[in-house]
C-alpha cells in the first residue's frame, strides 16, 4: 500500500483534473467563470476543505483509514462480503 503522503497527493491530482474539467464545461457552455466557493487542498501532511476562502475542516495523514476502503469495494465489486468469500475460496479448493 503507497504512503499516505502519496495517497493525499493522488487525491490531490485528482481533485485537479475535476476543477479543470468544470472550468472548461462552463466555458464550453458560455457562462462567466466564478471559483468554486468550497475548496480541497494539500499541504504536506493533509487535506484542507474551504469555504469562502476560510478552513472549516482538516484531514490529517493519521486521520486517514485507508484500508477501511478496501472491504467496502471489495464488498461492491464482487456483490459479497469478504469473510464469505473466503468462506467459498475454502469450500471450492476443498473439493
Amino acid at each position: 500500500m503507497p504512503d499516505p503522503v502519496t495517497i493525499i497527493t493522488t487525491i490531490g491530482l485528482g481533485l485537479k483534473l475535476i476543477d479543470q474539467f468544470r472550468d472548461l464545461a462552463i466555458r464550453f457552455m458560455g457562462k462567466k467563470l466564478e471559483p468554486p466557493s468550497e475548496t480541497a487542498d494539500q499541504t504536506t501532511n493533509k487535506i484542507e476543505f474551504r469555504h469562502a476562502g476560510k478552513v472549516f475542516k482538516e484531514v490529517k495523514v493519521s486521520q486517514m483509514k485507508m484500508d477501511q476502503w478496501d472491504d467496502v469495494i471489495y464488498e461492491r465489486a464482487l456483490g459479497t462480503r469478504l469473510p464469505d468469500h473466503y468462506q467459498l475460496f475454502e469450500v471450492c479448493g476443498a473439493a
